[in-house]
C-alpha cells in the first residue's frame, strides 16, 4: 500500500476542502495540556467533545495534532487507549498522547489537514468503483486489521471517521471513542452502541465482533458509492433506520456495479451463527474475503449456496436486564411481561435476533412482526404475541398472567378470585387482555382440552351478553366471570365486604332484617343492586340445592325492586301500593298521627305522582283525606272528634286549655262555662278541623320516591321567560261570596331566573291588594311592613298546600338602599314569598311595557284600581324617596318613586308575589 499514491483527479477532491475554521475561546485556548499546546478551538459540530488545533512542544515540537476534550467523564476507555498506542499502522490514526484536565479526558492525535470523507458526501462528492476498489477499501481493511490484531473493536466504522493522510496515499480510520477491548474474546457485549445506520443486527442486541465493524464497512461503501446509506429515509428515526437495516435485503439502485454489489452483500449477511467457520461460505465477509475480492477471485456471495455445519446454538438475548440463554427462558420472560415483549416484535428486534441463529424462526417472527405493525389496537396485538410465544416454545404448556406462572387453568382461576377480592387492578386488566385475545385458543390448540374450551366459551359469552345488556363488563367483572368458571371458588366482594359464598351473603341479610327490619336489607339491596345482580347472573349454577335456593331467591328480591317505590334514601320500601296503603291504616290504628302527617308532607307530591303514574291507585289520596281529618290543638294532631273529645276529658279539670284555644286569657271561667267551652270546642273542632302542615321539625325538606331507577316527582325542566303553574288562589270575585276552595284557580308565574335546582319566580297577574303598611305616617322598611307578613302568612297559607310550602325556598332576601335617592332598605330577611326589589325589576324587566301587570277580579274586589285595559299598580319592596314611602310600578310600568308619607298606606296598589320554588326533589 505504501507505493500506491492516489491519483490527481481524486486527490483533488480531498482537497476541496480543509478543515480551517476556527474559533478562540477562553477555556483551553492558549493552555498547555501535556506536550499539547491548545492553539485554538476548531468550529466542529461534535456531540462528545470540544476540538482544538493544537502544536507539539518537546519532542512533539513541530507538529501539528488534533486535540479532544471530552465533555462526558470516563469518555475514553484506558485500556483501548494503551493499545492505540502499540498500533503503528499507517492506516490508523496514532494516539498521539492523553490525559484529564479538570475531571475530563482529553486525546490528540495527527492534524490532518484534509476531509473526512463525509464531509466530502455533504458537499455532493461521490466515489467511483475504481476509487474504492484501488484506494478506500484496501486503506480501511488495513486500518482493521492492525486494531483488531491489538484486540479493538472500532465499533463506529462510517464515512465521517475515514480521513486520508497528508500525502494522499492511503485512508486512516479515526474517532475510537466507543471502542472496546475485545482481549482474548471473539466477541464483547456492551451497552455502547455505534451509529444507527451502519449498526449490524447483532449489535441492536449490544454484542460486537470482528464482523460487525466490516458489516459497517459493507454500509459505508454503498454510501460513498450513492451519496446515502441504503435504508436512509428523513423520515424515519436512527433506530427506525437501524431496525429495517437490519431486516430488509438492500436495495440497489438499477445502475449499481454487480462486482461492488457482491462486495456489500458479504459484508452485511446477517446471519453470523457460522463466523467461526472458515470454510463456510455461509458466513460474513471479513478481511480474506475482501482482500480476495480485491484481487478478482470470485468469492460467494453468502446465502446464495446451501449452509453447511451445525446451525449455531441460541444466542444470548438481553430482556427485562437479564441475559436469556435458551429460547424457553426468553419466552418465559416475554409472557411475564407482554407490554415490553410485544414492543420488541413490533420493532423487530427479535426478528433480527433470531435471524442471526434461526432462519425458520426468524421469519415467523417477522410474520408477527408485520401483524402487530398492521393491528395497533392491544387485543389484536396481544392475539398476535401469545400465539407466536407458544410457537416459538411448542413444549410449553403454562400459562401466564400479571407477571405470573401458571400450571393449570384452575389455578388461574383461582387467582383470579383472590386478585379480585384483593382488589388488583393490575391483574384484572392482564386478565381482560388474556382473556379477549388467547385464553379460549390456548385452551382449544394448546391444551387440546374441549371441555376447558367449551367453559370458556361459554364465559365468552356470558361476558359478552353483560356488556351488551349493562353497557360495559369491567376487568374486575371479567376475573370474575372467568375464575367462577375455572375455579371452585364462590367468592364474592360487595362493597368492601368480602362473603366466601352466597349463603353467607344471605345470612347477612338475614342478620340484617333481624337488626334493622325489612328496610334493612331492602336498603342493602338498593344500594348495592348492580354488584348483586352481577354476581347473580355470574356464579354458575350450584349442585348444592341449598346453596342454589339462595341464588334464585336474591335473583327473585332484586326482581321486584323494578317495582318497589322507595322513599327518599330508603327510609321505606313498598313492592306494591297496598302495602303502603297497609302501613298508612297500621299508623293510624296505632295513632301515629305526627308520623302520616310527616310523610304527607315530606312525600306528599312525590306519592301523589307515584300513584297514579306507577301504581295507579288512590293512595295519595286516601292519605290526604286520612291526614285532613286530624284536629290540630296545642302543635298536637288529633285522628278523630272522639280522639280529642277524650283528651278534653282527661284534661277536664284544666280551664286553661279552653282558654288557650278560645284567648280568653283574662276571664275567670265558671263550671258550667266550662262545659259551654267544650262544646264550643268540640264542635269547632268538629266543623273545622283540616289538614294542616306538620311542623315538628321546620329542618325537614320534601324528599323524592324513586321506582325503577326514576325519580318522582318528575323534575319540572323550564326557562327564564316561561310561565308554569304552582298552588292555587282566587282570581273571580265568586270566591268573595262561596268561600269555596274549589273556586280557586292555579297561579301562573313568569320564570325571571334559572339556577341549578331553584327558580325565581313572579306571578303573572296581580292576585290581592293591600296597603304596603298599616300606619299613616313614620319611617318602615320591608322587614317591619304589613305586606311582608301578609305574604308570609295569610297568602302562603291559602295559596299553597302543605307539600307545596315545601318547595318554595326560605330565602335570603337583600334589601338594597335605594340606588336613586340613597335612602337605606333596612336590614336582609329570610322570607318564603317576597315582592321584588328596585334593582331585581330593572334586572327582570327591561322596560315599561314588560312591566305592565293586569290585575285580577278577585284583587279588584279587594280595592286594587284598574284602568279599562285591566292593567294596575303594583308593589315594590324597595323604599322610594325615604323611608315613609315605598317604591311600586305604575299601570303604564313606569316607576313611582313618592316621597309622601302617605304612600305607605296606599290601598288601591295590587300585590305581584315573588318567590324560589325548588323542583327537583
Amino acid at each position: 500500500m505504501s507505493e500506491t499514491k492516489v491519483n490527481a483527479t481524486l486527490f483533488s477532491k480531498f482537497k476541496k476542502t480543509r478543515i480551517n475554521s476556527v474559533q478562540k475561546l477562553p477555556d483551553l485556548t492558549g493552555l498547555t495540556l501535556g506536550e499539547f499546546h491548545a492553539d485554538s478551538r476548531l468550529d466542529i459540530v461534535s456531540g462528545e467533545a470540544d476540538i482544538y488545533l493544537s502544536s507539539g512542544i518537546g519532542s512533539l515540537s513541530g507538529k501539528k495534532y488534533l486535540l479532544k476534550y471530552y465533555r462526558r467523564e470516563n469518555a475514553l476507555k484506558q485500556d483501548v487507549l494503551e493499545k492505540l498506542k502499540t498500533v503503528t499502522s499507517p492506516f490508523v490514526a496514532p494516539v498521539a498522547g492523553y490525559g484529564v484536565y479538570q475531571g475530563h479526558q482529553y486525546a490528540a492525535r495527527p492534524y490532518y489537514e484534509m476531509s473526512a470523507l463525509s464531509e466530502l458526501l455533504s458537499e455532493g462528492t461521490r466515489f467511483s468503483e475504481d476509487e474504492l476498489r484501488t484506494f478506500i477499501i484496501p486503506s480501511v481493511i488495513e486500518g482493521l486489521r492492525a486494531v483488531h490484531d491489538a484486540g479493538i473493536l472500532h465499533k463506529d466504522l462510517k464515512p465521517a471517521n475515514l480521513i486520508p493522510d497528508d500525502a494522499g496515499e492511503h485512508i486512516v480510520l479515526i474517532d475510537f471513542g466507543i471502542s472496546s477491548d475485545a482481549g482474548k474474546n471473539t466477541f464483547v457485549v456492551t451497552q455502547t452502541g455505534m451509529t444507527p445506520c451502519y449498526a449490524a443486527p447483532e449489535a441492536l442486541q449490544g454484542i460486537f465482533h470482528k464482523e460487525t465493524d466490516y458489516y459497517a464497512l459493507g454500509i459505508t461503501v454503498f454510501e460513498l458509492f450513492t451519496g446515502f446509506t441504503p435504508f436512509q429515509n428523513p423520515d424515519l428515526s436512527p433506530e427506525e433506520v437501524a431496525r429495517l437495516a437490519a431486516i430488509s435485503k438492500i436495495d440497489f439502485p438499477e445502475d449499481f456495479p454487480e462486482d461492488l454489489k457482491k462486495l456489500i452483500l458479504g459484508l452485511t449477511y446477517k446471519d453470523i451463527s457460522h463466523r467461526n467457520e472458515k470454510n463456510n461460505p455461509n458466513r460474513r465477509w471479513g478481511y480474506n474475503e475482501v482482500r480476495r475480492w480485491l484481487k478478482g477471485e470470485d468469492v460467494p456471495v453468502p446465502g446464495e449456496s446451501e449452509e453447511s455445519g451445525k446451525p449455531q446454538k441460541f444466542l444470548p438475548y438481553s430482556f427485562g436486564g437479564v441475559k436469556h440463554k435458551t429460547t424457553k427462558s426468553l419466552v418465559k420472560a416475554m409472557l411475564k411481561d407482554p407490554a415490553s415483549g410485544i414492543r420488541e416484535i413490533g420493532r423487530g428486534i427479535l426478528t433480527h435476533h433470531m435471524g442471526l441463529f434461526a432462519p425458520k424462526l426468524e421469519k415467523i417472527c417477522r410474520e408477527a412482526e408485520e401483524c402487530i405493525q398492521k393491528n395497533s389496537d392491544a387485543v389484536s396485538a396481544h392475539q398476535v404475541f401469545y400465539r407466536l410465544m407458544y410457537r416459538l416454545a411448542p413444549d410449553l404448556k403454562t400459562i401466564f398472567c400479571g407477571g405470573q406462572e401458571f400450571g393449570s387453568l384452575k389455578e388461574l382461576g383461582e387467582a383470579a378470585i383472590s386478585n379480585a377480592v384483593s382488589g388488583n387492578t393490575g391483574f384484572a386488566s392482564s386478565l381482560r387482555l388474556l382473556q379477549s385475545s388467547f385464553l379460549y385458543f390456548y385452551a382449544k390448540a394448546i391444551l387440546k382440552n374441549d371441555t376447558a374450551a367449551y367453559i370458556l366459551w361459554n364465559a365468552n359469552d356470558l361476558i359478552s351478553l353483560w356488556q351488551c345488556t349493562r353497557g360495559q363488563c369491567t376487568d374486575a367483572q371479567v376475573s370474575w366471570i372467568i375464575g367462577y368458571a375455572l375455579s371452585d371458588k364462590r367468592n364474592l366482594r360487595i362493597d368492601d365486604r368480602e362473603f366466601s359464598n352466597i349463603a353467607e351473603l344471605w345470612e347477612y341479610l338475614m342478620k340484617l332484617e333481624i337488626e334493622q327490619g325489612e328496610s334493612g336489607y331492602i336498603k342493602y339491596l338498593w344500594d348495592h343492586r348492580q354488584e348483586l345482580e352481577f354476581f347473580v347472573a355470574a356464579t354458575p349454577k350450584s349442585k348444592c340445592v341449598e346453596e342454589e335456593k339462595y341464588v334464585q331467591t336474591l335473583k327473585v328480591l332484586l326482581e321486584e325492586l323494578d317495582s318497589m317505590a322507595v322513599f327518599g334514601e330508603c327510609e321505606f320500601q313498598f313492592r306494591h301500593f297496598w302495602e303502603f296503603d297497609d302501613y298508612a291504616e297500621k299508623l293510624l290504628s296505632e295513632k301515629q298521627t305526627g308520623r302520616l302527617s310527616k310523610i304527607l308532607n315530606i312525600y306528599g307530591l312525590a306519592l301523589k305522582e307515584v300513584s297514579e303514574k306507577v301504581w295507579q291507585s288512590d293512595s295519595y289520596e286516601n292519605l290526604r283525606r286520612m291526614v285532613s281529618g286530624f284536629a290540630v290543638f296545642e302543635g298536637q294532631l288529633f285522628a278523630s272528634v272522639p280522639d280529642f273529645e277524650a283528651y278534653l276529658k282527661e284534661h277536664r279539670d284544666n280551664p286553661e286549655l279552653f282558654k288557650k284555644y278560645l284567648k280568653t286569657e283574662n276571664s275567670v271561667l265558671t263550671d258550667a262555662e266550662i262545659n259551654t267551652l267544650r262544646y264550643q270546642v268540640l264542635h269547632e273542632v268538629s266543623v273545622n278541623s283540616c289538614y294542616r302542615p306538620y311542623d315538628s321539625d321546620e329542618t325537614e325538606t320534601p324528599k323524592a320516591i324513586t321506582v325503577n331507577g326514576i325519580r318522582y316527582p318528575a323534575p319540572l325542566i323550564v326557562k327564564a321567560g316561561e310561565y308554569i303553574k304552582f298552588g292555587r288562589y282566587p282570581h273571580t270575585e265568586r270566591y268573595i261570596r262561596t268561600k269555596d276552595k274549589k273556586d280557586k284557580e292555579p297561579i301562573e308565574w313568569l320564570v325571571l331566573e334559572v339556577n341549578g335546582n331553584e327558580a325565581l319566580l313572579v306571578s303573572r297577574y296581580a292576585l290581592d291588594c293591600c296597603p304596603y303598611h298599616d300606619d299613616w305616617m313614620g319611617e318602615i322598611t320591608w322587614e317591619e311592613c304589613f305586606l311582608r307578613r301578609f305574604l308570609n302568612i295569610e297568602f302562603l297559607t291559602r295559596a299553597f298546600s302543605g307539600e307545596e310550602m315545601r318547595r318554595i325556598k326560605l330565602s335570603e332576601v337583600v334589601n338594597d338602599d335605594n340606588p336613586d335617592f340613597g335612602v337605606s332598605g333596612g336590614n336582609n330577611t329570610r322570607d318564603r314569598i317576597f315582592c321584588l326589589s328596585l334593582a331585581e325589576m330593572r334586572r327582570y324587566f327591561k322596560n315599561n311595557a314588560e312591566r305592565q301587570c293586569q290585575v285580577t277580579e278577585y284583587a279588584r274586589c279587594q280595592g286594587a284600581w284598574t284602568m279599562s285595559d285591566d292593567y294596575g299598580m303594583w308593589w315594590l319592596r324597595s323604599p322610594s324617596g325615604s323611608q315613609e314611602a315605598a317604591a311600586f310600578v305604575l299601570k303604564d310600568g313606569s316607576l313611582s318613586l313618592d316621597s309622601n308619607g302617605y304612600a305607605m298606606f296606599r290601598t288601591k296598589v295590587a300585590v305581584r308575589p315573588a318567590l324560589r320554588l325548588i323542583w327537583n326533589l
